[in-house]
Formats: structure tokens, sequence, C-alpha cells
């Protein structure tokens, strides 16, 4: 089992001229921004002193401590298990003071709640994105608890208790998407619709998105599948739970019976300008994702290939016309497939019109 390094962070807050919550974030070249944590070092007087400490130098802030707010696990490469606390800011420390001791080419800037999320969700590495929002959550909700009591709680007498549950260990975003299909009419063929990777466009997928809260899942990859590669149609059965515990994404794949596709100069087609789509055979699409050198091969693609193939496979046999599906999202969530393998020889003949 992974050994995860004990750290401390801060939130640091306090209120503008007009009376609004402000949270203070630090800015690294490898984050992005995030707020202050360091590890505690083997003589350190103790958790909170090493938090005040990380925030003293990382963005110059000073204060007394508020309630600790919980422990978030990031996990590999971090390897980190971080204990947060808010921080209730009474100084800022010039450029000049040299207890001010920023990360190389580091920043730090105030913002308020919701520009703080905006900031939270580019940060680049994907695992700790959760973490963040998490995170982020939980100083809202402090926040608006001290705005309707009226008061500014105090530092609470404990310090680190190793007993306290985990609150990111076992927390996935929740993705959807679909496997959009239609059967060429020339050669009876079923067809997938594919959609190039914003981040590189040698890398080819199936549109996916979020789901927000309270959203069906259904309802996500319907709109995903619109937006990315403008397509819509009858949602046809659910194909799986992929979960990727690297960057605690856990997707629903569903089968999308294609009824119409946009034309390029549709604004229904949102991301029209920023990737391309393609129809491909299974054959050839299985190969495409194959092509594509490791590290950043995409093996999942091929088992979310496969399992849409089995479905058509079954509506030629029966000679029928694809229905929409109405069971339920959750149905069957127990069965999740951890992604840990690279491809292999297993997946063959995904083909459906074989």
């Amino acid at each position: 089992m992974a050994e995860f390094a004990t750290c401390v962070g801060t939130v640091p807050v306090r209120k503008d001229a007009d009376g609004k919550w402000e949270l203070l974030m630090v800015k690294t070249p490898r984050m992005g921004w995030s707020f202050p944590m360091a590890e505690i070092e083997k003589d350190a007087k103790g958790a909170k002193q090493t938090a005040k400490k990380c925030t003293v130098s990382s963005v110059g802030a000073t204060g007394k401590l508020g309630p600790k707010l919980g422990k978030w696990r990031f996990p590999a490469p971090r390897n980190q298990d971080v204990r947060f606390w808010v921080m209730y800011v009474d100084g800022e420390l010039g450029e000049d003071d040299k207890r001010y001791d920023p990360p190389a080419k580091g920043q730090r800037g105030w913002f308020k709640v919701g520009q703080a999320k905006n900031r939270i969700m580019k940060i680049k590495d994907a695992e700790c994105l959760e973490e963040h929002c998490d995170l982020l959550t939980k100083v809202r909700e402090h926040l608006s608890a001290l705005d309707s009591a009226d008061d500014v709680a105090e530092d609470d007498a404990s310090d680190v208790d190793d007993t306290e549950p985990i609150v990111g260990m076992v927390k996935f975003r929740e993705c959807a998407g679909c496997v959009p299909v239609r059967k060429n009419a020339q050669s009876g063929k079923w067809e997938v619709l594919m959609v190039q990777s914003t981040g590189d466009d040698a890398i080819w997928v199936f549109p996916k998105g979020g789901v927000e809260p309270g959203e069906p899942a259904k309802v996500t990859a319907l709109r995903e599948t619109r937006e990315e590669a403008g397509a819509i149609g009858k949602c046809g059965p659910k194909l799986g739970v992929w979960r990727f515990p690297q960057t605690r994404q856990q997707i629903k794949f569903f089968l999308l019976y294609v009824d119409d596709v946009f034309e390029a100069t549709d604004s229904r087609w949102k991301e029209r300008k920023k990737r391309q789509r393609m129809w491909l055979t299974f054959r050839a699409a299985k190969k495409l994702i194959k092509s594509v050198p490791k590290p950043d091969r995409r093996p999942e693609l091929c088992d979310v290939l496969k399992a849409a193939a089995k479905p058509l496979k079954q509506i030629d046999a029966e000679n029928r016309v694809p229905e929409e599906d109405t069971a339920d999202d959750n149905a069957d969530d127990d069965n999740v497939i951890e992604i840990d393998h690279d491809i292999n020889d297993n997946n063959d003949d995904s083909d459906a019109s074989a």
C-alpha cells in the first residue's frame, strides 16, 4: 500500500470593504491556483504551527486559525493526506519581507468564492481537482454559517486527529457520455461517431462530460454528445461504468442511436470550432484507438467499443428497429470497471457488423 505524507494547509479568508468574503490563493507553475499547504516536518511543534508557517511563507498572510475543515487525500503522484483549517487573516507581509518566501514564480491573489472556484477548475493535476472542489464547498458552508450567526469562529482546541475520516478518499467525479452509432445506408454496417480530443487532436474519443448536481446521467450524456459531436437521437442501453483512479473520474457510457447530425454552421453544435468529428466502422475505430502511442493511448475506449457492439449484434440478429432505453440510469452501478490496464488482444472482433 502506498504511503501518504502527512500535510497541513489553510484557506486564508477576510472580508472586503463591502463585507464580502475573499479567499487568498497561491499560484504555482505546477499546480495553478490553490491554497497554502506543506508537509509536517519531523521537528515541527505541531500541525497548526506548520499550517500557520506555510501560510506566512507561501502567501505572506498572518492571522488566527478557525475550525479544521477536514482531511483530504491527494492520490499519486502526490500521495498526500492534507488537513485544512480556515485562517482569519489579520495582516499581510510586504514583498520585501524575508518571512514571505513564495514558491519559484509563485503569485498570490485575493478572490471572491466564485472567482476562486473558476481558478480551481483549471488546476493542472486532475487528481487534485475534485478534492479542491470539496474543500471549497466546506469553506463556503462555513462562511455562510458565520454570516448567519454574525460572528467569527474562534480557534478550536484540537490539533491533529488521526482518526478523522478522509473526505476525498473514495470520491470520484461523475461523468457521462455516449457512443453514437448509425447504420450506413449503402453498406448496411454499423458506424460509430468519434470526436477529436481538445487536448491532442491526434486522439479520438467519445463525447462525455461532468454530471451536474441533481442531473440524471442520461441527460448529461445526451447534452455532451449534442455539444461536442453535434449529434442527437434516441438513448439506448447503458454500456457500463468505467472508473479511473488516477484522475478520480467515473464515467457512465450509453449507446446513442443517431437520428440527426448538425451541419458545421449549426450553433447547437457548440464545439464545432474546437474539434472535428468522424464516422468510422467499428473495426476502423478500434484501429484508430490502438494507433495512439503509449502513454497517451486510451485502452478503455476499446472496452467501451466492444460493449457498444453487443446490443447492435442483437438488434441485427432479431432484425428489429433500435428503441429508446428507459431503464434506470443507476441500475447495475455496482458493476464498475476499474481502468488500470493496457490494450491487449482480448478486445478483438469489436466489429458489430461481423
